[in-house]
């Protein structure tokens, strides 16, 4: 099984990383909690009470947004553009009003546009803007990824390796978003291999190894944990 008997909480405003080796069923948490995947057990609780049996499309209704291991961008389309699918789920305009752009159309308009202007200038976009995807560089597509989960308003935000392929410098930049995300009171979540990110950005660590918890806590304690240090860390990584 994927991923089996794995239950954890997650406090309210505080980032928490998930590690483990590869195949260990990271994706596969993120996969349930988003709906992509059906659970055969067990419960999904958030605010809004019982998470299970919601389709993933409404998901995001419930204040849970997420980011992918392969970019989920329009390649032709600009970094703004590609921010603004993040507000789609606001537009309450009908087809009729957009083609007529009808009073009550232009100012869902401006005020969407004002939002996703917010959301490209709080993620560091704004020189970017206008750029196609398809030129952009690995940080500015993983940047752009992030803000349009962000641009959905989450209250949850879950991060499938964010900083895969960026280098040091970027890995910094990346890391003060996210800690400005977070003291904004967003909750993250996020799957990582840099441990050195994963030691500095987390409250709290959830260890998992062939689909089952082997430990959770502060980054002083996993790295102290003889069974992380055996299944993933080695003596190595965990000093």
């Amino acid at each position: 099984m994927a991923v089996a008997d794995v239950s954890f909480s997650v406090p309210r405003s505080k980032i928490v990383s998930i590690i483990g080796p590869n195949g260990a069923g990271k994706s596969t948490v993120f996969d349930l909690l988003t709906r992509v995947q059906d659970a055969d057990a067990g419960s999904i609780v958030g605010d809004a009470g019982d998470l299970l049996n919601l389709p993933a499309h409404k998901i995001v209704r419930h204040g849970i947004a997420r980011t992918f291991q392969q970019s989920q961008l329009i390649e032709t389309a600009s970094v703004r553009d590609n921010v603004g699918i993040g507000r789609l789920r606001f537009r309450s305009s009908r087809m009729s009003s957009a083609i007529f752009r009808t009073p009550r159309f232009r100012r869902e308009q401006e005020r969407e546009d004002a939002r996703v202007d917010d959301v490209v200038k709080q993620m560091g976009l704004d020189p970017y803007r206008d750029d196609p995807i398809s030129t952009t560089s690995t940080l500015v597509r993983q940047m752009t990824s992030i803000a349009m989960a962000v641009a959905s308003e989450p209250q949850l935000l879950l991060l499938d390796e964010p900083m895969g392929g960026l280098v040091e410098s970027e890995v910094q930049e990346l890391m003060g978003v996210l800690r400005k995300l977070n003291a904004s009171g967003m909750t993250i979540v996020l799957i990582e291999h840099r441990m050195s990110a994963v030691m500095s950005l987390s409250d709290l660590v959830l260890v998992l190894n062939f689909g089952r918890r082997i430990a959770m806590g502060t980054p002083d304690e996993i790295r102290r944990d003889q069974s992380v240090i055996d299944a993933y860390l080695g003596t190595r990584r965990a000093s």
